[in-house]
């Protein structure tokens, strides 16, 4: 407080002027807590509803799901503080698949929702903090989670004499892989979970790959091509029944109309015209139906609110196409807790396949003359206990080596391990000088150099359109840093034989706990290669940031202190003489 003449009042208990830098202190203070806490006490007012477009059908429906939930939560809010309300309305904002897994992956205002089973989990595995609060009820699946299925062309399926089954799609795919047609396998999005994901998981397990011409590959790999297509999946089906590609994957919802329902002895829309052209073969994996998310910054009290809608939702509250209703995924509703339980259960399933498959990379151990044999061995199980990519080279493989190590003793207790990469001329050998005392003592001080200090191999992640690594290695790349990109074409993956395409440097664009992310101009080709379906792949030499570098800075600037210490206590020496 001040006089009128600009002076300040002291206090009453001691007459004392405040102290600046206090007051100073006192704000930031405020300030950070402001930071800390404002928000888990601010309560959403307006809200955007991301939903995956996949149809009109979808588009009503998420419109008439955030009218719902607008309604249920502010009548909530007016039930508990009268009628102060905070939320006026929830925006839905329809995205595509890549654009959704962009915004759930890096937006950090408060947002719901609506999306696919693949989407969500690619967007966490990009690093968004988000949490499942409910799964609707499909009229199709009649459940809350659904089954994707194979659809063939039944005359072509008949003609081999064949059932359908997914052994004997490997047989027709395999009949046709040998022919000069390969059979055609056509999807309408590679974010789609059923039409494409889920397939491509099944054509890697069996050897199946889109090539285009056969050249050094081994006939143990089944050939087909791939297209995009156009329009949905119910346009997949009839292309297949139509003759126009031989076969595609889709849902239960698609299959619903070209079929009799078991239940209401009832076709589907398209069955009279489709019907008895085509076979659905089932996949084995089970999926969750679409599903609604919010937000990590999504306040707890709304999130709550919401919850609280889902489970006293009626069909009569929705009923749009496939979307009976909409249940919270941790229901405690008795007639829905073991349907829920295995939506999560199939949801765990689905992040555990989404990952990229770290591939082995094969090590060759050459011994100089002098190492002896239980060094040797030593290394060996080291590399099968070190719970890691590597393992070692087999001769009999017919395979090239991915790294080489060369073990030649120092002396006794000591011994110089050389990592070189093959067919990396640019990449520097690695020279490590292990100390041990017992052969227990080498396994685990070259775990530790595994671990902590080798260069490591990963691959791009096929289902983006960016390259991008994801990230499980515990060492971290800064931005800038340069990394070596190898376009391998894969012969037999099983026994890890390839031949290498072309080499790229790359440099880290961004790096954070979930992915490294490349600058993509390194191949103009990348997006035709990076794809699940064909046998080519991008692996990425992950060059750790030299450690003798950071080291050997430090030791300068410690030389350089010690000088200039010296040539003080030199010139304090003398002022006293």
């Amino acid at each position: 407080m001040l006089t009128k003449e600009g002076q300040s009042l002291t206090s009453s208990r001691g007459g004392r002027e405040p102290d600046r830098h206090q007051g100073w202190l006192l704000s930031l203070g405020t300030l950070l807590l402001a930071v800390l806490f404002l928000p888990t006490l601010c309560v959403a007012e307006s809200l955007v509803f991301y939903g995956v477009l996949l149809d009109d059908e979808s588009r009503t429906h998420d419109e008439k799901l955030a009218a719902y939930l607008t309604d249920e939560v502010r009548f909530m809010q007016q039930q508990e503080t009268g009628n102060k309300v905070s939320l006026s309305k929830i925006h839905v904002s329809p995205l595509s698949y890549d654009v959704a897994i962009q915004k759930l992956s890096s937006d950090k205002q408060p947002f719901l929702a609506r999306a696919t089973p693949y989407v969500y989990v690619a967007a966490e595995m990009l690093g968004a903090k988000m949490t499942v609060l409910g799964v609707y009820e499909s009229k199709a699946g009649k459940g809350l989670t659904y089954n994707s299925y194979i659809v063939v062309n039944r005359a072509a399926f008949d003609e081999h004499n064949l059932r359908p089954t997914l052994g004997d799609l490997v047989k027709f795919l395999r009949i046709r892989s040998d022919g000069t047609r390969p059979a055609k396998f056509i999807y309408h999005s590679q974010f789609s979970t059923s039409s494409y994901f889920l397939p491509s998981l099944f054509f890697h397990a069996s050897g199946i790959y889109a090539i285009d011409e056969r050249k050094g590959e081994k006939k143990m790999m089944i050939r087909i091509s791939s297209e995009l297509q156009k329009g949905g999946s119910t346009d997949l089906v009839k292309s297949v029944a139509n003759g126009n590609a031989d076969f595609a994957a889709t849902w239960d919802g698609t299959r619903t109309k070209f079929i009799v329902d078991e239940e209401t002895d009832m076709p589907g829309k398209h069955y009279d015209e489709y019907g008895d052209k085509v076979y659905f073969i089932k996949l084995p994996e089970t999926l969750p139906n679409d599903l609604l998310v919010a937000s990590s910054t999504l306040d707890a009290e709304t999130t709550n609110r919401i919850r609280a809608a889902l489970r006293k939702m009626t069909k009569e509250d929705l009923d749009v196409g496939d979307f009976v209703r909409w249940q919270d995924i941790e229901t405690p509703h008795k007639e829905y807790r073991d349907k829920a339980r295995a939506a999560r259960l199939a949801l765990s399933n689905l992040r555990k396949q989404s990952r990229t498959r770290t591939s082995a990379v094969t090590i060759q151990i050459e011994a100089k003359s002098g190492t002896e044999d239980d060094i040797v061995e030593a290394v060996r199980q080291t590399l099968y206990l070190s719970g890691t990519e590597f393992v070692e080279f087999d001769e009999e493989s017919g395979a090239l080596p991915d790294f080489k190590w060369t073990l030649e003793p120092i002396h006794d207790g000591a011994l110089l391990i050389t990592s070189s990469i093959r067919s990396v001329k640019e990449i520097k050998d690695q020279h490590f000088q292990v100390s041990f005392d017992t052969t227990d003592g080498l396994m685990e001080r070259v775990g530790e150099l595994i671990h902590a200090r080798m260069h490591r191999i990963r691959y791009t992640w096929p289902y983006h359109k960016k390259p991008v690594v994801l990230r499980d290695v515990a060492f971290s790349l800064p931005e800038d840093h340069e990394v070596r990109v190898q376009r391998i074409k894969w012969i037999d993956m099983e026994s890890n034989q390839y031949s290498i395409e072309d080499g790229f440097p790359a440099r880290v664009e961004h790096s954070d706990p979930f992915q490294f992310k490349l600058v993509d101009d390194f191949d103009p080709e990348f997006r035709k290669f990076n794809d699940p379906l064909n046998n080519y792949s991008y692996r990425v030499i992950l060059v750790r940031p030299s450690e003798e570098r950071l080291i050997f800075f430090i030791l300068t600037i410690f030389y350089v202190l010690l000088v200039v210490l010296a040539a003080g206590f030199a010139v304090w020496g003398l002022a006293r003489e």
